[in-house]
């Protein structure tokens, strides 16, 4: 979802940029997916698929003559948001906290799953209780539904600065 975002606001190149890190848009209907000499092969007229997946780095695959596809890792799989800070983990909990932090890009229960290590069916409640609250959002996308903060998920998880002359 958030690369057919770039799509239509930045064209290829930003639906390129952070896919891998051989990858990039060269131009005039061109991809580089790595830095090894290999003569090009040019899939223009042909279909291309882009399929994001469990997976640390970009792979190609194919099924000529006209079969091209680009796996990619998901979005946010190996990098997750970190701890939340206490006042947030205090208000929410540890995990609602936790599954709200790693919400700030579209994410699946299936992956919050698997980056948290939290069972599915936790996952679950805890994300219907962070969406009833107003703090996620939802869509379908497939077969799965992905999450994400909403404005006010996103305000309560980022900590405002503080300001020092200001009286506490």
């Amino acid at each position: 979802m958030s690369r057919t975002a770039r799509l239509s606001e930045q064209g290829w190149s930003g639906v390129l940029r952070g896919l891998g890190p051989d990858v990039r848009w060269l131009g005039d209907g061109r991809i580089q997916v790595n830095r090894w000499d290999y003569p090009p092969t040019d899939v223009r007229g042909r279909d291309l698929m882009f399929i994001a997946a469990h997976t640390q780095r970009v792979n190609v695959s194919w099924r000529l003559p006209d079969r091209f596809a680009l796996t990619y890792p998901v979005t946010g799989i190996f990098a997750p948001a970190g701890t939340p800070d206490e006042p947030l983990v205090q208000l929410l909990g540890r995990n609602r906290a936790l599954i709200l932090a790693e919400a700030a890009a579209p994410v699946s229960t299936t992956l919050l799953a698997a980056t948290t290590g939290l069972s599915l069916a936790t996952v679950s409640d805890h994300l219907r209780v962070l969406t009833d609250a107003g703090l996620l959002e939802r869509r379908r996308s497939g077969r799965s539904v992905l999450y994400w903060q909403s404005d006010t998920g996103r305000r309560v998880v980022r900590r405002p600065a503080s300001n020092p002359s200001e009286p506490r």
